[in-house]
């Protein structure tokens, strides 16, 4: 298969997604109000999904050898995920509270094997390192790739009929949302938040915007792409300054559980046409630091929690900016570690004698 070209300005962005999931898990610790600002700062799992999409329809535009499609997101995800499991059982344990010995190893097996955002009950999918109930939803859609990818336009009207039977179920069943992660109750939180039925959407937006990428990358003059930026710029400017308002309006207009839903993945709308705008873009997201944030972005968002949480079971967080600073400090370093280990085991998992036919 002919090696895609690298697309540096996309990894860069994906620091940015990783780095607003950070500040996101800081509320409430460090003497950061919950209320801190109104930017949707969990939406950044939302670019995380519709650039995923984007990135490996990318890759696999041509003829796909799905031997190697699955080994390579193996090989991607599962290291750094079980490393990290196992040193959030060590560290913190079970966050969710585990009642008894069947309830844990059920807990901890679901989440070795990535499945733990399958099914909607928060004491499982929020069990150990929280934040990989994402990657979990991620898998599903490595599922469900082969389908978009035989019809991008089927999959996408697949998947919106998805979003909307989930939207449904919280209407007929009339879900609350989410409170505690201590309950077992059906939360609409768990159905249009975490459950990779109503997300697969963003996914397969992604995947779909890709061929529009392609054929606009050979036929817009540079002005028009400039002019695309700014566009993108100023509608995610807008975004973030009404939010409450566009909220508002979504609400009035589609109902409570469409907010729901549009509060954590509305932004993918304008994700997507960051991804277009800015994907082969020659610019501040193409240089050399902001890359290499881009590459241990992933090993940042899997290893953060685990250390916040570690901080305060030890009652070591403070409400001073030198707290702040040891924490990220630290958050960095481990991340670093964590991506030269990321990297060592995908060379090992994708040596060529795992293709030999």
């Amino acid at each position: 298969m002919e090696k895609p070209e690298d697309l540096k300005a996309l990894t860069s962005l994906r620091f940015v997604a990783a780095f607003a999931l950070l500040l996101h898990h800081m509320r409430g610790h460090f003497g950061i109000a919950y209320d801190f600002t109104h930017i949707p700062l969990g939406s950044g799992v939302s670019f995380f999904f519709v650039l995923s999409g984007f990135i490996l329809a990318h890759v696999y535009r041509s003829k796909v050898n799905w031997k190697r499609f699955y080994l390579a997101r193996f090989a991607r995800l599962w290291p750094s995920h079980l490393l990290c499991l196992v040193l959030a059982a060590v560290l913190i344990g079970d966050v969710t509270g585990a009642q008894s010995s069947f309830e844990y190893i059920s807990r901890f097996i679901a989440s070795v094997f990535l499945v733990q955002a399958w099914w909607p009950d928060f004491r499982l999918i929020f069990s150990f390192n929280s934040v990989s109930w994402s990657i979990s939803t991620e898998v599903f859609f490595y599922l469900f790739f082969p389908l978009i990818l035989w019809s991008r336009l089927f999959g996408l009207l697949f998947s919106v009929l998805l979003l909307v039977g989930a939207i449904g179920i919280c209407i007929w069943l009339q879900l609350p949302p989410y409170t505690s992660a201590l309950t077992g109750e059906l939360t609409s939180t768990a159905v249009l938040y975490i459950n990779p039925l109503a997300r697969v959407f963003e996914f397969a937006f992604g995947v779909t915007a890709y061929p529009l990428w392609r054929y606009l990358k050979g036929r817009l003059r540079p002005a028009l792409w400039y002019a695309l930026r700014i566009i993108s710029v100023a509608l995610l400017a807008t975004s973030l300054v009404f939010w409450k308002e566009i909220l508002h309006f979504v609400y009035m207009f589609g109902g409570r559980y469409t907010a729901i839903w549009f509060a954590q993945s509305g932004l993918c709308i304008v994700a997507i046409l960051w991804v277009v705008a800015f994907a082969n873009a020659k610019s501040i997201f193409s240089w050399k630091v902001s890359v290499f944030l881009g590459n241990i972005s992933f090993a940042l968002y899997m290893c953060h929690q685990i250390i916040l949480r570690f901080i305060t079971s030890l009652n070591l967080e403070f409400s001073d900016n030198v707290s702040i600073s040891i924490y990220l400090m630290l958050v960095f370093f481990f991340s670093i570690l964590l991506w030269r280990f990321e990297l060592t085991a995908k060379k090992w998992v994708m040596q060529p004698t795992l293709f030999r036919d």
